[in-house]
Parts: structure tokens; C-alpha cells; sequence
């Protein structure tokens, strides 16, 4: 009796886990026309209304995707022809299907999302990161916590507080330590004066130093890596796409979704592409506050910083796809957070095309992430890449 109820049950899983994808694949066709006004800048956009509509219903229809990334990835500019190379949204309901059971299974995700249990991995595996000065929990002042420090042990004279299952840069405080007083900043860089508690537990870490190269275009936040890692069919880990996120005015935080820039680098030289990109795909050529010109710079000790992302990644073999946030300190790269599920719109909108890569098409068709109206455009695609690598590996 227990075996075939477990054999019900393992049943109703299955068929649930079949259909959710298209019950949420029929909401989002019903959210099309949001999708058509919300999310497209007119103002960037030169195509009218209708083109629009039918550029996002080729997207939908034809290559399978739901459209959100037609205006943060300014598709307008890139050849329709060059479209199908746009793995899309990795929320959408069949990329996230995919994705979950083939290299993010969710079971293992809470080791991620939760900072205190990847400081206290991260921390047995030797991997450089912030230090950490403990917690506060949910309903305390960050105020009472800092009284309670012990400020002896505490070397550094700025803390950053952020929400252990936080995102997005929300309710995250900046602590300054000098001369004995202190000083509470909000995510923006505005002064607190009154007792601010926490609504969720909190981690308290030491604040980052930027690169002296990454620092003149902006210091008043950390300016981080989003590094998109993947690990291959035969145990290789690869670095798939890479952008740097600046925070913009007095923000001490760089997120994108809190009003930072985002600017793709380019894998082989670590150089910054020429603009960079809000939220909205708004192109932006030169830092906001500070007016340098993004493509002038390249991401300073570049190599050392790929190969520590690699090595972190190769670290969790369990899963094959990560989303580092890496630093470039004076002293090296330096890991800040790991995301379990990385925008990967935000990676498209700033680095261009995931599939266009050979190598990402291949292992993304080797591990089944591709849908299955992908796999037909991509079909031709698919087969010169592995000729391609084929070569490659030969000569």
C-alpha cells in the first residue's frame, strides 16, 4: 500500500512538474500586451507601436521565448536573423524548467541564497571573501548592534548590513566607524538619524575596497563583477559572459535594479565595452556622476579574476551555473555574493547573445536547455558549432 501511494505521489509530481511550464506559458501570452507597453522605451525604440507588437509575437510565437528582453536587449538594433541566438529570460516558465533540472536543481539554491550559509562555506573552502562580524537578527536596531560590538575586533572603519535572504540591493545600511561615533547611511547614501531596525536577519561584513582602476569611475559604491559560470559535460568550468555594475551618485550599492549602470567586458582582453546599459536597455556612454568614458578601461587584473571565478565554480560540481559577483580589490579578486539563479537577461542585455558562443551553444544543447522551438532554429547553429569545436580540439 505505502509503495503505490509513493508511486501515486512520484505520479501527480511528475505530471504537475509537465504542466506547470505551459499553464505558465498561457499566463505569460495573456501579459503580451503589458510586455508591448511596460517594457520597451519609446523613447529609445524609433519603431512604432505596431512593429513592436509584431516583433514581440515572432519572439513568442516562433522561437518560443516569452519577449521581456526585447527592449533591455534593444533588439531593435540586432538583425531578427540574429534573435534565435537569445537564450532569454532564465524565469521564463521552459528555460526555468530546464534550467531546474538540468544544472540548478533547487534543492541545493538555498546554499546560495542564504548569505549566512555561503559565508560560513565559503569560509571552510578558503575562498577570499568579505569578513564577516556577525548578525542581526530580524526586529533589532542596527544602532543596538553596533553598541554591543566589540570594537577592538573590528579593524575596519566601514560595515556594509545586508539581508541574508536579500536581492536586488534592498534594505541594505552602510555603518561608519571614526573617532569613536557613528554614522548610518541608508542603500542611497543618506544619513539616518533615527534607530532603523532590520525586518529580516541581517549579516555584517566588512566594506570592500575597489581597484584604484575601477575607483575613478566611481568609489562611492563597490563596483562588482556579475560573472555567469558554467560547468561543462567533461568537468570544465568556463566563464560564459561578464558585465561591471557602478553605482550611480551617493548609492552605496551598484545593483541594477537600484539604479546602477551595467557594462559588459569583453572575455579575451577584460576591456569595457563603449556604453553601458540602465535597467531599462537606456544606453549610457560615460559614467553618470563621474563622466569617464567606459570603453577607456579595462577590468584590472583580469585573468587572475577569471580563473578565480572558474575556481569557484568548479568548487560546487552539484551546480553547473552560477551567478558571481566578484570584486577587484588592491589585493585580488575577492567574492562577494553567488546567485543560484543569475539574471540572465541582464547577461544578454550587457554582453550580447548568449548562444552566438560555439561553446555555450554546444554544452547548452548537451545538458537539454535549449526548448524545443530553439532546438529548431537552432538546429543548423548546433552542428557547425560542434564542427567548429570539432576543429578546433583537432588542430
Amino acid at each position: 500500500m505505502e509503495e503505490m501511494v509513493a508511486r501515486t505521489r512520484h505520479a501527480v509530481g511528475s505530471l504537475m512538474r509537465g504542466i506547470t511550464p505551459w499553464i505558465r506559458q498561457i499566463l505569460r501570452f495573456l501579459a503580451l500586451p503589458y510586455c508591448m507597453v511596460a517594457t520597451v522605451d519609446r523613447r529609445e525604440c524609433p519603431r512604432s507601436g505596431l512593429a513592436i507588437a509584431a516583433d514581440m509575437l515572432h519572439i513568442f510565437f516562433q522561437l518560443g521565448y516569452y519577449p521581456d528582453n526585447y527592449g533591455k536587449c534593444r533588439l531593435w538594433e540586432v538583425p531578427r536573423g540574429d534573435w534565435r541566438l537569445y537564450f532569454g529570460s532564465g524565469y521564463n516558465p521552459f528555460q526555468r524548467a530546464r534550467l531546474s533540472r538540468e544544472v540548478q536543481r533547487p534543492g541545493y539554491g538555498t546554499m546560495f541564497a542564504d548569505k549566512q550559509v555561503a559565508q560560513i562555506v565559503t569560509d571552510a573552502m578558503g575562498i577570499p571573501g568579505p569578513r564577516c562580524h556577525g548578525y542581526i537578527a530580524a526586529g533589532q536596531a542596527v544602532q543596538d548592534f553596533v553598541a554591543g560590538m566589540d570594537r577592538s575586533a573590528v579593524a575596519a572603519d566601514e560595515l556594509i548590513v545586508k539581508p541574508v535572504l536579500g536581492a536586488a540591493g534592498r534594505s541594505i545600511y552602510k555603518i561608519e566607524l571614526e573617532d569613536g561615533t557613528t554614522r548610518i547611511l541608508d542603500g542611497q547614501g543618506r544619513l539616518i538619524t533615527e534607530p532603523v531596525k532590520v525586518l529580516e536577519t541581517s549579516i555584517v561584513q566588512e566594506v570592500v575596497r575597489n581597484h584604484s582602476d575601477l575607483a575613478r569611475i566611481n568609489d562611492r559604491s563597490l563596483n562588482t563583477l556579475r560573472m555567469l559560470t558554467f560547468l561543462t559535460r567533461d568537468g570544465r568550468s568556463r566563464l560564459l559572459s561578464a558585465f561591471v555594475r557602478f553605482g550611480v551618485g551617493d548609492s552605496v550599492i551598484d545593483n541594477w535594479s537600484a539604479g546602477g549602470v551595467a557594462v559588459g567586458v569583453d572575455l579575451a582582453t577584460g576591456g569595457l565595452q563603449s556604453r553601458g546599459l540602465n535597467k531599462r536597455g537606456q544606453a549610457v556612454p560615460v559614467h553618470p556622476t563621474s563622466g569617464v568614458e567606459f570603453g577607456e578601461v579595462a577590468v584590472p587584473c583580469w585573468q587572475d579574476a577569471v580563473a578565480f571565478a572558474e575556481r569557484v565554480q568548479a568548487e560546487f560540481p552539484f551546480y553547473r551555473m552560477l551567478g558571481l559577483d566578484v570584486a577587484v580589490t588592491p589585493d585580488g579578486p575577492m567574492l562577494i555574493e553567488i546567485n543560484e539563479s543569475p539574471d540572465l537577461v541582464l547577461q544578454e542585455q550587457t554582453s550580447g547573445p548568449l548562444l552566438k558562443d560555439p561553446m555555450v551553444l554546444v554544452e547548452f544543447d548537451r545538458h537539454g536547455l535549449l526548448t524545443h522551438s530553439m532546438a529548431r532554429h537552432l538546429a543548423d547553429d548546433v552542428a557547425r558549432a560542434r564542427n567548429l569545436l570539432t576543429d578546433d580540439a583537432a588542430g
